[in-house]
């Protein structure tokens, strides 16, 4: 059976794409319960999605079909589409099934049983409207049993699905498959039904009179129209029902508990969209009649509010590893459910357990020489496992933690700054305006209008990042999920890490014998780290160093009067207490004191809040016209992530 570790029986492992869309060469690995596909708009998760629909059946036919399309096929890709389903774990009674799609373990385990499937689409000549699609089981020309093919399906719910409209449609396949599994599938039992259902029908009939009344007036005209011939009689009648009329006839109604049900209509969308989504699960639990049904999911968290999206997620999670028990008879359908969904929502990207994430970006790459349009760039989708990373069990508990906690988005964005605590955050946003504003004031060689543009795009670069608070957690594990990336792609074009000499301070990691070193220097280390270890360029990273903390390096002459008004705002009755401590010293020892403002008592110090003290300085700083100099590590590192390096003459 499939569980959180792995899986016993048939899922879909990989897929491949060469000339799909943005996926021009692809090759994606799937989870065996749940995968959640993270990334930017454009970034290929809907094309990523369209594979897998082109690849499987859906579970009705009655259910949209995804149809090939000569858009399908990549901007100057001249041969053929082809897509690949490599489906691993099959059970002995599954390799049977798919005996003539079976083929060596691609994955590692030379034991593990495997069957792929590929279809290759051929776009239209010119002058003609369809294309040609082609099927190949095990590696070979030619699908032999396309039937055994069907036995994988899928289920698809758009981004922009109507779960109102769904709930109200008179189709009743869902409804009839949910009913018919609820009377255990049994002939008997559903004829019981359809009996008893009509017989009340016959009975409401019986007792109301304008449907007797009703006959009499249509009788009166059709036996003057058929009394000079052979005269004609009529009876109004419910049809006889079968159990998909039944189904039809009922309608979903919902409202909050111990209330009125009400039309699906009144509610909210979030709520009709969890019920048609739990519809959904109940149909696949009730439908067993494929071996894997793919449920794929865009954009579940479509009007739910973050609470609700936690749920979701767990639900599918837990609906997932329940249908890997599989059938109570071995001669039945496997009937597993895998997840694949596509979420912009941080909040379900920090449910998932990290190696379940699959992190898709925009890729642009130089158009081959000879083609029309060689010398532009085209983009294309670069995927990056989280599950190929590399992570260790711990580093991958770490991040799934602080995800779960902080719900950050440093997987949605090309940029990520990595600071020690809460102090640092709040500092670089006004930090990196005032950085923007000393660039407009350098750029004199400009008219205004470019250097609007050059500071409204590095504002803009800044604002899109996304500020990691490690707080004692080891850096390692958040650079080697944000820079490690099979292939060359990564999650993340910029990582700049701001971090303190301190050598004094315990070390953050003491299962990393290199911390406990003496002598040990955390930038040393973490450069070593990136470019021996994860071997990343260095235009990827950039390490900046507070000597020894953040503290002192606030602290200068030009600081002096504010950082003085920032503390007297917090310790009212203090002026002597500075001036005492830190104004009556020789100026280079004033910025050690300072620092020791913010050291315990028992330290000699004066207890300051770290947090509190940012956070005021961080508001003070909105005033313009209050003076201050971002400390010149922090202006460096800055510079360099809004790519204003090159702006900057000093």
């Amino acid at each position: 059976m499939c569980g959180r570790e792995g899986c016993d029986g048939l899922y879909l492992g990989r897929i491949e794409a060469a000339g799909f869309r943005s996926l021009r060469s692809a090759e994606l690995d799937l989870r065996p319960a749940v995968t959640v596909l993270v990334g930017e708009n454009n970034g290929g998760k809907s094309n990523t999605i369209d594979v897998l629909r082109l690849l499987t059946e859906p579970l009705e036919d009655g259910r949209p079909r995804r149809w090939w399309t000569s858009r399908d096929a990549a901007d100057d890709h001249d041969d053929q589409v082809k897509l690949t389903a490599t489906y691993r774990a099959l059970t002995p009674a599954e390799a049977g099934t798919y005996l003539q799609a079976r083929v060596p373990s691609p994955f590692g385990p030379a034991d593990e049983s495997c069957a792929r499937y590929a279809v290759a689409y051929t776009p239209p000549p010119p002058g003609s409207r369809s294309g040609r699609t082609t099927w190949s089981a095990g590696g070979k020309d030619g699908d032999p049993e396309p039937e055994v093919r069907r036995g994988i399906r899928h289920v698809y719910l758009p981004p922009l699905r109507d779960a109102q409209q769904e709930l109200a449609s008179g189709s009743g396949q869902s409804l009839r498959l949910i009913l018919a599994a609820t009377l255990g599938g049994d002939p008997e039992k559903i004829e019981k039904f359809e009996i008893d259902y009509l017989q009340s029908l016959r009975e409401f009939e019986k007792q109301q009179d304008a449907i007797a009344d009703a006959e009499k007036r249509i009788n009166r005209p059709l036996q003057q129209l058929t009394e000079g011939a052979r005269a004609q009689g009529m009876k109004l009648r419910f049809a006889e029902p079968k159990l998909e009329a039944i189904a039809r006839a009922l309608r979903a109604r919902m409202s909050d508990a111990g209330m009125a049900p009400e039309d699906v209509a009144r509610s909210g969308l979030g709520y009709a969209n969890l019920l048609y989504i739990a519809t959904v699960l109940t149909e696949l639990e009730a439908a067993k009649e494929a071996d894997l049904t793919l449920l794929l999911v865009e954009e579940p968290e479509a009007h739910l509010h973050p609470q609700l999206q936690t749920l979701l997620l767990r639900l599918l999670y837990d609906r997932a590893y329940a249908s890997a028990k599989g059938p109570e008879d071995p001669g039945q359908p496997s009937g597993r459910i895998q997840v694949v969904i596509t979420t912009h929502s941080p909040v379900l990207a920090s449910v998932a357990p990290v190696d379940d994430l699959v992190i898709l970006r925009v890729h642009e790459t130089e158009v081959a020489a000879g083609s029309a349009d060689t010398g532009t760039r085209r983009r294309e989708t670069a995927i990056v496992p989280v599950s190929r990373l590399g992570l260790s069990s711990s580093e991958s508990a770490k991040l799934s933690r602080y995800l779960d906690v902080t719900k950050s988005t440093m997987l949605f964005g090309d940029r990520v700054i990595l600071v020690e605590g809460i102090a640092e955050a709040l500092l670089l946003p006004p930090f990196a305006g005032r950085v923007v504003d000393d660039l407009g004031q350098r750029l004199v060689d400009l008219d205004e209008a470019q250097v609007t543009s050059l500071t409204s795009a590095a504002t803009s670069r800044f604002r899109g990042t996304p500020i990691v608070t490690v707080d004692g957690v080891d850096f390692k594990p958040f650079l080697k999920i944000l820079l490690a990336g099979p292939d060359g792609h990564r999650v993340a074009d910029k990582v700049l890490v701001i971090t303190d000499q301190d050598p004094t301070r315990r070390p953050r990691d003491e299962d990393d014998p290199e911390e406990t070193r003496t002598g040990y220097n955390r930038k040393e280390s973490l450069l070593r780290y990136l470019k021996t270890d994860l071997k990343v360029p260095d235009r990827h990273f950039k390490i900046v160093e507070a000597v020894p903390t953040l503290e002192p390096q606030l602290f200068s002459e030009t600081n002096a009067p504010l950082l003085r008004e920032i503390f007297l705002g917090i310790r009212k009755q203090s002026g002597k207490v500075w001036d005492d401590t830190i104004t009556s010293l020789p100026p280079d020892e004033r910025p050690e004191e300072f620092n020791k403002l913010f050291a315990p008592y028992a330290k000699g110090g004066k207890n300051l809040a770290k947090g509190e003290y940012s956070y005021r300085l961080s508001a003070r700083l909105a005033d313009p016209s209050a003076r201050f100099e971002v400390p010149p590590y922090l202006s460096e590192g800055l510079i360099w992530l809004m790519d204003i390096d090159g702006q900057v003459r000093v």
